[in-house]
C-alpha cells in the first residue's frame, strides 16, 4: 500500500513483529514519492522479522532536497551488532535507493540460522560490509538492478558438509558443496568439513551479478582462494577455486619418527625454506559452474609439460 500522508512518526515500543517481508522481487506498482514518505525515529524494545529475533532496534531519519534519508539504523542482534544509513531520492520520475550496512558478529553462523539464511557455517566472529544501490524504491529492490560492493573478514569457525541448496545464502559461493569434494579429493588432509583460521574477501555487485577475485579462505588443512562471479537473479555460478593444501606441515613430524629428532630437525629447516613451493606444487584448481541447487564441480587438470606425450587441459569430475 503506498504512503500517502506526511506526519512524523516517533516510535517508542516494547515489541514489533513484522511479516510478509520475505520477498526482494520488486511489486513494479509503487507510486509513493520519497519527499512525501513520513520523518521515522525513536526504537523498538523487540523487533521480530517472522521468526527471526532482530533485538533492540534505533532509528532516525531526516528530510533531504528530493527524498528521505536515513540517517541511522542500529539494531542490537542477539549475536552481533548492525548498523545502517542512506537515502532514497526522486528526480524527474526516476528513483535512487542507496543502502551502507556494517553488521559485526562473534557467532556469525548462529545469526545465519536465527534469519534462516543458512546453516553451512559454525561460528564465526568477524565483520561484513555492504554498499548497495538501486534505481528503484526501497520496496522494489530486484536482484537484477542492484549495485554495489561488499567486504568479508572472519575468524575461527567451520564449514559444515551440507547438500548444496541447502541455505539461501550460501548459494553465492557454492561452500556448501565445497567440504564433500575436497574430502573426496584430498582425504588424507580434509575431515568432516573445512575449518578455517579466516575467511576474507572483496566482491563487486553489477546488475545482480557477484563478482570476486580474490576471495580466501585459510585453515590449518589448507589455503582456498575462490575467484569468479555468481548471479544473483539467475543463481548460477562460474567460478574457479584453487586449493593449496599443507602438506609440508606433516614433513617434520614424519621425518622425526621415522628418522630421529635430527633428521626432523633438517626436514624442518628445509621446510621453511621451502614451504610455499612445496605446498604450491600440490595445488589443485577446480571449475564451478550450474545452479546454486545443483552445483557441477570439475577438477581442473593441468597442462602437460612439453616432456610429456599428447596434450592435457580437459577437465574431470
Amino acid at each position: 500500500m503506498d504512503i500517502i500522508w506526511n506526519v512524523p512518526v516517533d516510535l517508542d515500543l516494547q515489541a514489533l513483529h513484522l511479516v510478509g517481508l520475505e520477498s526482494f522481487e520488486p511489486s513494479g506498482r509503487s507510486t509513493t514519492n520519497p519527499r512525501t514518505v513520513p520523518l521515522i525515529s525513536g526504537r523498538i524494545d523487540q523487533l521480530y522479522l517472522h521468526a527471526a529475533h532482530v533485538g533492540e532496534v534505533e532509528i532516525e531519519t531526516a528530510r533531504v532536497p528530493n527524498g528521505i534519508e536515513l540517517k541511522r539504523l542500529s539494531a542490537s542482534l542477539p549475536t552481533g551488532q548492525l548498523s545502517a544509513s542512506g537515502d532514497w531520492t526522486e528526480r524527474n520520475g526516476l528513483n535512487l535507493t542507496r543502502l551502507d550496512a556494517t553488521l559485526n558478529s562473534d557467532n556469525f553462523g548462529a545469526l545465519l540460522r536465527e534469519w534462516a539464511l543458512s546453516a553451512v557455517l559454525k561460528g564465526g566472529t568477524g565483520q561484513l560490509d555492504v554498499s548497495l544501490a538501486w534505481d528503484s524504491t526501497p520496496q522494489d529492490l530486484s536482484y537484477d538492478s542492484v549495485n554495489g560492493a561488499m567486504s568479508l573478514a572472519l575468524r575461527d569457525g567451520r564449514l559444515e558438509e551440507l547438500d548444496p541448496g541447502a541455505g539461501r545464502l550460501v548459494g553465492l559461493l557454492s561452500l556448501a558443496a565445497l567440504p564433500r569434494r575436497l574430502r573426496l579429493d584430498f582425504s588424507d588432509v580434509f575431515g568432516e568439513g573445512l575449518e578455517f583460521d579466516r575467511i576474507e574477501g572483496t566482491m563487486s555487485i553489477e546488475r545482480g551479478s557477484v563478482r570476486t577475485d580474490d576471495l580466501t579462505m585459510e585453515g590449518p588443512a589448507a589455503e582456498i582462494l575462490v575467484t569468479g562471479r555468481s548471479g544473483l537473479a539467475d543463481k548460477q555460478f562460474d567460478y574457479v577455486v584453487t586449493v593449496v593444501p599443507k602438506v609440508s606441515g606433516a614433513l617434520p613430524v614424519a621425518g622425526g619418527l621415522v628418522w630421529g629428532p635430527q633428521v626432523g630437525a633438517v626436514i624442518l629447516l628445509v621446510q621453511q625454506v621451502l614451504q610455499s613451493e612445496i605446498d604450491k606444487a600440490s595445488q589443485t584448481r577446480y571449475q564451478v559452474t550450474g545452479t546454486w541447487d545443483a552445483p557441477v564441480i570439475k577438477r581442473i587438470t593441468p597442462p602437460r609439460s612439453a616432456t610429456q606425450s599428447g596434450s592435457g587441459g580437459a577437465g574431470k569430475e
